[in-house]
């Protein structure tokens, strides 16, 4: 005999059939409401926890309490309490539906409301859209309910606040088990069911009053109409994600991470949570499958985790338990869709839960896009690839990127290295970054100088544009962008984006507004962005130009007549202003290789390196960053430690002092070349008329006023002179009948000090240098086992080379070891022999490099011809027992010789991998022939 329950659970359940087949998940049902009795079954366990409604259904005896609402469902649940501005308000919905044809059913839910839901269909979206969505992992489902919420209220003219709509039903995610609603035929405790209505009563319903019903239909709503404004949303939440670093990490792999690694993770564990605590455990679950975690090893933990958050009972720990468990056994199964969302994890918990830069997440995507990302939209060809590669492994990549700047724009060859280093501080972890700041007369070439480089730029990463406050924010620019803007009057506001992003070179910037919607948006500036400004003068504030490397052009006759002679030549070869050829190509590949590799560098001689300008804090750090700038654009010849530094050589100390020199002037003072003749002519004579400086300066009244007082009265020289003043002084006109008094500014400075000193504001003191200034610490045997002061002893001892060179030079056609396992194996015993006079040696007075050369040199000969091997060996044995000297010709001698030595057991690969990485050049002296420290890894056995 059929019972109510009975006849209501088979209607249910064809209801539910009739969802699943518009639905691409599995249904989920809660069938009991409450927590799970302790003394339940297994059976029964599963009637109070989520799960596929066909799973369960045999064990239902009573009409089911809620099902999961539809990713392609739209139900509005409002919360008004008031039903007469429910009749009201909702009614308006109700008949816009109705007007523009939208399928519907609306339903009284039984107790204080009504429900409306809305089945709508498939939409066909943009492919590249699509996967930008997928990428970023931005909810699809959950944008297109959000979109067609606003069209629908808008349209009804309805407000969500008044009728107290209930977000939670629209705004769920898609790796959430999802929002509840209730089922039709589900009884309350007053006796009221859910069940279909045509209109909304005037009046709240009476218990009893209507009859239990199930829809007769089920249509979907037609959305293509809406694809426009549906689009439009999407683009903005993935402009929204770009920024925010959100992505989609189903497709990494964090087997044995710990999940206690992810700083969201950690927070919430640590932490617990007094609200959104179900989806505290939710994310835990989600990112412990991730990892590959079985439930077993993670349920204690998010246990745990429960334990922690404020109001929860022993059975609504056991409840969030059950209900976690189905999300977890159903994630990156393919079956639920379910996985974890950083993006929905920030949307429940806030963006404070993220710190992306010491995330997992980070790591995996950095090296997931650089093995799998194509090159960008600028493929090069194989040769241009090739050529580059040989030029940053081999040659000068630094020269070779001037050289083509020069063949572009005549001269300025100091500020296009200022520009090459602002590129290379990009590709350093541990720099505060090189920001240019170009300025100097019009016309005189600076725009060009700088377009000349950004020219040589690959397209991904390089902004030409001017640009308002906040306009920045909105752009879509990868890290490590750089920005020109030419001829720039910086507004306060814009003063301040560019200031912060700059101090913030590592991190970026974030700006918090809100949309149309009066919704908050975080918007970002992403890390390590360079901007390349010019302008007539330093117009921005001291703090502003504390951050940046001044920079100029020369506006010398000299320098116009050499312009005049490059236009003429363009002219004539129809040569376009900035050409795309090969060695423009080259540079591109050159600089998209430093780009794509991140580094921590080391400058291991720092302690040698003697700074004489205190005063300004950021201009030793700015040197540095200069060394560490040279260090990244030649790191394919610079040698990595064991902890994963990149080593600085004395070679880029070397052209940051020669470059920080020619600049210390401008960059200690913040003066252009004009103001500096003014202040020169101040200092000599302590005051001037401004007609006196108009003329020394060449310059109208009106500039002048404009260099002394700045663009906005903040920002001219007397703001960032210490000691500069403007006074009104009274004068007199005519002759003594007709005298007329007036008032002239003069300017006076005081206690400046001589800027010839800033010449010498950085040196290096050679006494303070050892070997380990030349090489990198690639292994411990190699710092273990020699002792430093005779290495530098030999290295600093010009004679002792010149010896080593003659006896070299008679050998250069056949050094080597001869082949064969058993030749090696005499060498070795020989090399042991020198070994043990090395460490006699190593105990003898350095003051003379000769003895320690002379009797290594005996010793090593003598051992070789006992075992019958030639004097030409012997040259070789004195190398591999202490650091040896190569004379290093530009024509590649040095290469050619080490790579004879080094044939025997190494591949040529291998040769050079050592040679280039673990043996940098010193320079003896500035101008003198470059030797290199030829050491091995371990000392020959004793």
């Amino acid at each position: 005999m059929s019972t109510p329950n009975a006849d209501i659970l088979l209607q249910q359940r064809a209801w539910l059939d009739r969802l699943q087949a518009i639905s691409r998940k599995p249904i989920l049902i809660k069938a009991i409401e409450g927590a799970t009795p302790e003394d339940a079954s297994d059976t029964e366990a599963m009637l109070y926890r989520w799960n596929y409604y066909k799973d369960v259904w045999g064990h239902t005896r009573q009409p089911i309490y809620t099902r999961r609402i539809l990713d392609n469902e739209l139900l509005f649940d409002p919360d008004v309490k008031d039903w007469s501005v429910l009749h009201r308000e909702f009614s308006k919905i109700v008949k816009r539906c109705r007007i523009d044809n939208i399928p519907h059913q609306l339903s009284y839910s039984g107790g204080n409301g009504v429900h409306l839901s809305i089945f709508f269909s498939d939409l066909d979206l943009d492919a590249e859209l699509f996967d930008s969505a997928k990428t970023l992992d931005v909810d699809l489902l959950k944008i297109t309910r959000q979109a067609l919420l606003k069209t629908i209220l808008d349209r009804s003219q309805v407000t969500r606040d008044i009728i107290k709509l209930d977000g939670k039903k629209i705004n769920f995610g898609k790796n959430r088990l999802g929002s509840q609603v209730r089922e039709y035929g589900t009884l309350r405790p007053n006796g009221n069911f859910k069940t279909p209505i045509d209109d909304i009563p005037a009046t709240r319903p009476d218990p009893g009053s209507l009859p239990l019903r199930f829809p007769d239909k089920l249509e979907l709503w037609d959305i293509s109409g809406y694809k426009n404004d549906i689009e439009s949303a999407i683009r903005t939440e993935i402009e929204k994600a770009t920024s925010n670093n959100e992505f989609n990490i189903n497709d990494l792999d964090f087997t044995d991470t710990k999940i206690n690694q992810f700083p969201c993770i950690k927070l919430l564990l640590d932490k617990g949570r007094d609200s959104q605590r179900y989806y505290g455990g939710a994310s835990i679950a989600l990112m412990a499958k991730k990892c590959k975690y079985t439930w077993d090893a993670i349920e204690k933990t998010i246990e745990k985790f429960l334990k922690k958050c404020d109001g929860l009972t022993k059975d609504d720990i056991m409840l969030r338990l059950n209900n976690v468990k189905p999300l977890f056994e159903q994630a990156y199964t393919g079956t639920g869709g379910y996985h974890f969302s950083c993006k929905e994890l920030k949307e429940i918990f806030g963006a404070g839960y993220c710190d992306y830069w010491n995330c997992p997440v980070r790591d995996k995507k950095y090296r997931a896009e650089k093995d799998s990302a194509p090159e960008d939209n600028e493929p090069a060809r194989v040769d241009i690839k090739k050529a580059a590669m040989e030029i940053a492994e081999h040659g000068d990549p630094l020269k070779f990127i001037l050289d083509t700047h020069q063949s572009i724009h005549v001269g300025d060859v100091e500020t296009a290295k200022v520009l090459a280093c602002s590129i290379g501080s990009q590709s350093v972890l541990n720099s505060d970054g090189i920001q240019p700041k170009g300025s100097g007369e019009s016309g005189k070439g600076k725009t060009h100088c700088f377009r000349a480089m950004l020219h040589l730029v690959p397209k991904k990463w390089k902004i030409a544009t001017t640009l308002s406050d906040k306009a920045i924010f909105y752009m879509k620019i990868p890290r490590g962008a750089v920005i020109f803007s030419d001829d720039t009057i910086l507004s306060e506001g814009l003063e301040g984006v560019i200031k912060r992003a700059s101090s913030n070179f590592q991190t970026g910037d974030t700006h918090t507004t809100v949309d149309a919607n009066r919704e908050v948006k975080t918007l970002t500036i992403p890390p390590r962005i360079v901007w390349w400004l010019t302008s007539v003068d330093d117009s921005q504030s001291s703090q502003l130009l504390n951050r940046q490397v001044c920079v100029e052009v020369d506006d010398s006759p000299d320098q116009d007549l050499k312009v005049m002679e490059f236009q003429y030549r363009l002219a004539k070869e129809g040569t376009e202003k900035y050409p795309e050829n090969t060695d423009v190509f080259i540079c591109r590949e050159i600089i998209r290789d430093i780009k794509e590799h991140a580094h921590k560098v080391r400058i291991p001689y720092v302690d040698a390196i003697a700074w004489k300008n205190p005063e300004n804090r950021r201009n030793l750090d700015i040197f540095f960053d200069l060394v560490k700038a040279f260090a990244a654009i030649r790191h394919r010849q610079r040698h990595k430690d064991q902890d994963g530094f990149l080593i600085a050589h004395i070679k880029d100390y070397e052209d940051a002092e020669q470059l920080y020199r020619q600049r210390a002037t401008s960059q200690t003072t913040k003066l252009n070349k004009t103001e500096m003749l003014i202040i020169q002519h101040l200092k000599d004579h302590y005051e001037a008329s401004a007609e006196t400086l108009q003329r020394v300066a060449k310059i109208s009244a009106g500039r002048l006023s404009q260099i002394m007082r700045g663009m906005d009265g903040k920002s001219g020289m007397l703001e960032k002179v210490k000691g500069l003043a403007c006074m009104k002084v009274a004068d007199k006109d005519g002759d003594e009948d007709a005298t007329r008094i007036y008032y002239k500014n003069v300017y006076q400075l005081d206690d400046f000090c001589i800027w010839d000193s800033y010449e010498t504001v950085v040196a290096l003191d050679r006494s303070k240098l050892n070997d380990l200034a030349f090489y990198a610490q690639f292994s411990h045997d190699l710092a273990l086992k020699l002792n430093h002061e005779i290495v530098s002893s030999i290295i600093k001892n010009n004679n002792i080379y010149n010896q080593f060179s003659d006896i070299e030079r008679e050998h250069t056609t056949n050094i080597g070891m001869g082949s064969g396992k058993k030749e090696n194996e005499k060498i070795s015993s020989s090399l042991s022999k020198t070994a043990k006079m090395a460490k006699t040696l190593n105990r003898a007075p350095t003051d003379n490099g000769s003895t320690l050369y002379q009797a290594a040199k005996s010793s090593a000969k003598s051992s070789i011809e006992d075992n019958g091997k030639s004097d030409t060996d012997m040259l070789t044995a004195l190398r591999k027992l202490h650091p040896g000297f190569l004379q290093a010709a530009k024509t590649g001698r040095l290469n050619s010789l080490a790579k004879k030595e080094y044939d025997k057991g190494r591949t040529k690969d291998a040769f050079r991998e050592y040679f280039i990485h673990m043996l940098p050049e010193y320079m003896q002296d500035k101008g003198k022939v470059d030797f290199a420290i030829n050491v091995l890894e371990k000392e020959p056995a004793a």
